[in-house]
């Protein structure tokens, strides 16, 4: 039997993950944006790419124990601690590919950003243990605030512009008290 960990941290951020990549451009996209391009922790490729010269990043910080209850039971014959953790959203464009556009878009990618992170308070736990293209509902669910925009210092490269917000979120670890 492979392992599982349904309300463990991988399942939350592949469950958050998704739901930014499907959510982003739910309200549509701008002209100048052919597509949404999100990069995930940290990647070794081009942060830029595509004409538009833009891309959104995902990261996550970790996560900390906010709340135990008594003997760790949360019912059900399981034991659990309400995990929170922080997600952090860059939106980065090109300022040579945007041309004098570029405070504009920036500013259009914030608002993304901030608009579907305002529209929803929770975000359904999925299963990506078992499969990443389909994973199937934990019926849990995480629960999440507004996006919280964050200052940021100049890009060493002068060409990179980019808005940073952090997104608190939290859900309840569980496991088997078996």
């Amino acid at each position: 039997m492979a392992f599982e960990h349904p309300y463990g941290s991988y399942n939350v951020q592949g469950s958050l993950n998704e739901w930014f990549r499907v959510n982003v451009t739910g309200n549509g996209i701008p002209a100048w944006m052919p597509s949404a391009f999100i990069h995930y922790d940290f990647p070794e490729t081009g942060l830029i790419s595509g004409h538009s010269g833009h891309a959104f990043s995902l990261t996550h910080q970790g996560a900390d124990p906010i709340q135990q209850y008594q003997g760790r039971i949360v019912g059900d014959g399981q034991r659990g601690t309400l995990m929170e953790s922080t997600l952090e959203v860059n939106c980065w464009l090109s300022r040579e590919k945007a041309g004098g556009a570029y405070t504009h878009r920036l500013r259009h990618m914030g608002d993304m950003v901030s608009y579907i992170f305002q529209s929803a308070r929770d975000v359904p736990l999925t299963n990506v243990y078992g499969s990443t293209t389909d994973p199937e509902n934990v019926t849990a669910l995480i629960r999440i605030k507004p996006a919280n925009e964050q200052p940021v210092l100049p890009d060493p490269n002068p060409d990179i512009v980019r808005r940073r917000f952090l997104i608190d979120y939290r859900w309840l670890e569980r496991v088997s008290a078996g």
